[in-house]
């Protein structure tokens, strides 16, 4: 059990992101995980690329050294 300061149970919520890549297995992995970590709940993301992303828009910085490809589309 986890207490927060005012020794009252705290409930924790797994923040999993994207970080599954649309792979069901990988999400299950990710639960697995927040399960250890005493979660009591995860929460998952999922978009469609085109609802925040064109086929021009130019990467970021961060992007340019970390990915390898040539728009953030691509990538999402």
């Amino acid at each position: 059990m986890i207490l927060n300061f005012n020794n009252q149970r705290s409930y924790i919520i797994a923040e999993a992101g994207v970080n599954h890549n649309g792979s069901l297995r990988i999400a299950k992995k990710l639960i697995d995980k927040a399960k250890y970590c005493n979660a009591g709940a995860i929460k998952f993301q999922f978009f469609k690329a085109d609802k925040i992303s064109t086929n021009d828009a130019k990467l970021a910085p961060y992007q340019k050294k970390n990915i390898k490809r040539d728009f953030p589309y691509e990538y999402l």
